[in-house]
């Protein structure tokens, strides 16, 4: 089943200058969907288009959007909040940094009718994303976390919040490559568990082979391709698509050189 459905999404800038144009795609239940492009591509305008976060300045025209049956954006303006969270690239600067990490989780469970002492709540949300010490992380504020941590809150955020569809923009930026693989099977792991689809946006084609099931990509605000990962990596019909594998395979080829003569 189909868990979210965009059509025709598109906005403007300030000047009037196309940021994205007849952008569509849909996410199944339990599906991770990449959605890939250079910086600029539009990737990011997209999904706060759907959180129905769009800067005042940018000036939505059309686009509909809906999870499962129920629409909710019309004339590529949000008419309801929708059951949408998004885990930004950056946890620690999306995190208020004065106030402590189980107080914002708390909060988020009380606008969700949660009453009495949550603290034992915090700490089972905050282990079944991987933090195996929730009391004293529940404690902490962000900047006493580093940046794994505070993404796993970010995660633990997005789940609490019970969502029909996780967006996950860049989740992984500057994090290790050992952080960013259990970071990855966090994702995994979770969309697994509970069915709901994942519109993963990334510029790195290698995490895009590992996570995903179908891959959208976009360039200057349109969508040049749509297919399953083994058609883009290996069939891609667009050729924009084609430089963007082979410059991923290329540096893919490069690092391996590179560790080899270490």
């Amino acid at each position: 089943m189909t868990a979210l459905r965009l059509d025709g999404l598109t906005v403007a800038g300030p000047a009037g200058n196309l940021i994205l144009d007849a952008v569509g795609f849909h996410v199944d239940e339990g599906e991770i969907v990449g959605l890939v492009g250079e910086s600029g591509s539009g990737k990011s305008m997209t999904s706060l288009a759907l959180g129905g976060l769009l800067p005042a300045v940018i000036n939505p025209l059309q686009g509909t959007a809906s999870l499962g049956d129920s629409t909710f954006m019309t004339g590529g303006r949000a008419t309801r909040r929708p059951k949408i969270s998004i885990v930004f690239q950056n946890a620690r600067a999306a995190l208020n940094p004065t106030m402590r990490v189980g107080h914002q989780i708390e909060r988020l469970l009380r606008s969700r009718g949660r009453r009495g002492d949550l603290g034992a709540e915090v700490d089972s949300l905050l282990t079944s994303v991987g933090i195996p010490d929730p009391a004293r992380v529940r404690r902490s504020y962000p900047h006493q976390l580093s940046g794994g941590m505070n993404q796993r809150v970010m995660i633990g955020l997005g789940i609490a919040a019970e969502p029909d569809v996780l967006i996950a923009d860049e989740p992984t930026t500057g994090l290790d490559v050992t952080v960013q693989a259990q970071i990855l099977d966090l994702i995994k792991h979770t969309t697994a568990s509970s069915g709901r689809g994942v519109l993963f946006i990334t510029h790195d084609l290698g995490v895009v082979a590992q996570m995903c099931s179908r891959v959208v990509v976009l360039r200057g605000g349109k969508i040049m391709e749509i297919g399953n990962v083994d058609d883009i990596f290996h069939a891609p019909s667009n050729p924009y698509t084609k430089e963007l594998v082979a410059s991923a395979t290329s540096e893919v080829t490069r690092r391996t050189r590179k560790d080899a003569g270490q």
